[in-house]
């Protein structure tokens, strides 16, 4: 028996060498534990340890069945609930928002908003817009490719069914959408931006893709136009690596001045027709109900205005419309915002839920 046992151990060692170096470096940690068990079974060892092997073993393959269970329950459940339809939550909502502003300073009364009738009658703007590019950095072909485009639409609602297909609709409006009001025909300065050569333009860096942060082109029934980014230009954050991250409030200027290039004196959304520049500026924060209103100074400023403007731009604030230019609106981090009481640590505004999200963009 002795030297039977001693000539099969020679037999098995090349075969066990061939295995240790070619098979066992490819094998997983759980294919390795259940090789190592029925090797273990098929030794001369005790009736005890035999048993004990199987008992290691029924272990293993018990864990590795329940491991794929698990995993195929819950990549079903993935996929259930992706294709599952979704209520679309109301987006102005009349209660919600009565208090969603505290009463304005000096007046003692919230701010008023269209009603729901109103809101819901009024023109739906869906036009997609595509990004504007650097000088030496447009894909080839791109120009030509704007120049024949055909409107599309920026979402469609018909498509719309599916949580995902919501959550997928969201990002690109976030992404894409762009201020109506600022959008320019005017062939001038679709030549200075699609160019990019000019003075103000070459002093801003580009982004880390080649797009000029802040502008966008968008194809509507009337042609070609230059527009600035909406959503992205305040709740983009650029990472070190050039990334980005969507949601926080803006890391670097890039976009909100760019935009200014765009929009011109004021920031103003409503045509302020006959307005010079000084009072397109002065009317863009005037707080006209307040004695000795700071923001009377724009007026006789002249150049110094200029440098105060920049000075109230900066990492999460900024002179929104209706806001100041001495006390700039505080950008506030979407990604917190729920389960928020107020949208930002000022307390004026109250977070009302889906309700407040949609309210913002007016503002």
């Amino acid at each position: 028996m002795n030297t039977d046992k001693t000539w099969r151990e020679r037999q098995e060692q090349p075969a066990t060498a061939a295995f240790n170096e070619q098979i066992a470096p490819t094998l997983s940690p759980e294919s390795k534990q259940v090789g190592a068990i029925l090797r273990g079974l098929v030794s001369k060892r005790k009736l005890a340890n035999r048993r004990r092997y199987t008992s290691r073993l029924v272990d293993v393959m018990l864990s590795l069945m329940l491991r794929k269970m698990l995993l195929g329950s819950l990549l079903a459940a993935a996929v259930h609930l992706a294709g599952q339809t979704t209520e679309v939550p109301k987006t102005w909502d009349e209660e919600a928002l009565k208090d969603w502003a505290t009463p304005i300073a000096a007046l003692g009364v919230r701010p008023g908003h269209f009603s729901v009738q109103e809101y819901y009658a009024s023109r739906v703007d869906n036009y997609r817009t595509y990004p504007v590019y650097a000088a030496g950095r447009e894909p080839d072909g791109y120009w030509e490719r704007l120049q024949h485009a055909k409107p599309e639409p920026l979402i469609d609602r018909g498509k719309l069914n599916t949580k995902s297909d919501w959550i997928a609709a969201g990002k690109r409006v976030f992404e894409e959408y762009d201020l109506v009001a600022f959008r320019h025909y005017d062939p001038e300065i679709i030549d200075e931006f699609h160019k990019a050569t000019s003075p103000r333009l070459t002093r801003v860096v580009p982004r880390k893709d080649g797009t000029i942060a802040g502008a966008r082109w968008v194809v509507t029934d009337r042609g070609l136009a230059l527009t600035p980014e909406n959503c992205t230009m305040c709740h983009r954050r650029t990472l070190a690596d050039g990334s980005f991250l969507d949601g926080p409030g803006m890391s670097d200027t890039r976009a909100f001045f760019v935009t200014g290039m765009i929009a011109g004196a004021g920031l103003s959304s409503i045509p302020l027709t006959g307005d010079s520049p000084v009072i397109a500026n002065w009317r863009s924060f005037a707080v006209p109900w307040i004695d000795h209103d700071i923001h009377e100074q724009i007026k006789t400023m002249g150049p110094a205005y200029g440098p105060a403007f920049q000075a109230s731009v900066g990492p999460n604030i900024a002179p929104r419309w209706n806001g100041s230019v001495f006390y700039p609106t505080k950008i506030p981090d979407l990604i917190a915002l729920k389960g928020q009481k107020y949208i930002d640590h000022t307390g004026t505004i109250n977070c009302a839920g889906w309700a407040t999200s949609c309210d913002m963009s007016p503002w």
